[in-house]
């Protein structure tokens, strides 16, 4: 199915699901890949969402039809994208976060994100398996 989407196509797609399955599905596709960052990250605007009508609207419009700059936007009340390099790792933290959720929508609205789960865990099964 991936093969048959062209660039331009995979920039311009839309969200197909609902909120809630677009949630479920992003909730599934960080905590399959281990991204409890970005997980705690979502968590906290799913939690703001619930107490603020404002910003539920924002949060979805931002996930049914948003980019990676209004990701960027929706995100930035919990932390500077462009904060300074950290000491320790992880040295980009809030940065890192949102950078899975936008990759994540990305694979969940051209419909590649169960296929990049499964491929991600079978190349780390193939790396362990080597060693």
């Amino acid at each position: 199915m991936l093969e048959n989407i062209t660039p331009s196509q995979a920039r311009n797609a839309q969200n197909p699901y609902s909120i809630e399955v677009t949630l479920e599905k992003l909730k599934h596709y960080l905590m399959s890949l281990g991204h409890i960052g970005a997980l705690g990250l979502l968590e906290k605007a799913i939690t703001k969402a619930k107490e603020d009508e404002s910003f539920n609207r924002k949060l979805e419009d931002t996930f049914l039809r948003g980019s990676t700059l209004e990701y960027r936007d929706l995100f930035s009340e919990f932390g500077d994208y462009l904060e300074k390099r950290r000491k320790d790792f992880p040295f980009y933290p809030h940065r890192d976060a949102v950078d899975w959720i936008d990759t994540a929508m990305h694979h969940i609205r051209i419909g590649y994100d169960q296929q990049y789960i499964d491929e991600h865990k079978a190349q780390q099964s193939r790396a362990v398996s080597r060693n």
